[in-house]
């Protein structure tokens, strides 16, 4: 037979096994200098690891280290965000490990990235030069030349 005693017991060990000491964290003091170093190495390992997207978003925007070892890490979407979420442990494992500080933690923040408007098209650069300067429409129509070409 089953006891549902048994059973509640069995969670209760289950959540005092959960419970860390906090005693036993290592909490090493750490530069951001120290920080950028690290989390360099954390892009090369991630891209070792075959998870280049990682990689890349991880190198996008460079990392602030705030208060009580929270590192800041500003993202350009959420799709980003999610990959992140998707892969925190594996973050958060190898910081804690290479600066020895348990208590590190890490936040994400999507940050607007400007739009930096980049003509493409011939007809495109020829309305931004006539921005930078208005005589070019003059020697266009003296020319006889057309922007599309």
């Amino acid at each position: 037979m089953i006891s549902i005693n048994s059973s509640f017991k069995s969670e209760k060990e289950k959540t005092e096994e959960k419970e860390v000491d906090i005693s036993s964290l290592r909490s090493n003091d750490f530069t951001e200098t120290q920080l950028l170093k690290f989390w360099k190495e954390l892009i090369v390992f991630v891209k070792e690891q075959g998870k280049s997207n990682l990689g890349i978003t991880l190198g996008v925007h460079p990392v602030k280290l705030l208060a009580n070892y929270l590192v800041e890490l500003p993202l350009s979407n959420a799709a980003q965000q999610e990959m992140i979420a998707e892969e925190k442990y594996m973050i958060l494992e190898f910081l804690r490990n290479k600066l020895e500080n348990d208590k590190l933690e890490i936040t994400t923040k999507i940050i607007e990235v400007e739009n930096n408007n980049i003509p493409y098209t011939n007809k495109d650069k020829f309305k931004k030069m006539l921005e930078e300067n208005p005589h070019l429409e003059t020697l266009r129509i003296k020319l006889g030349l057309d922007p599309d070409y």
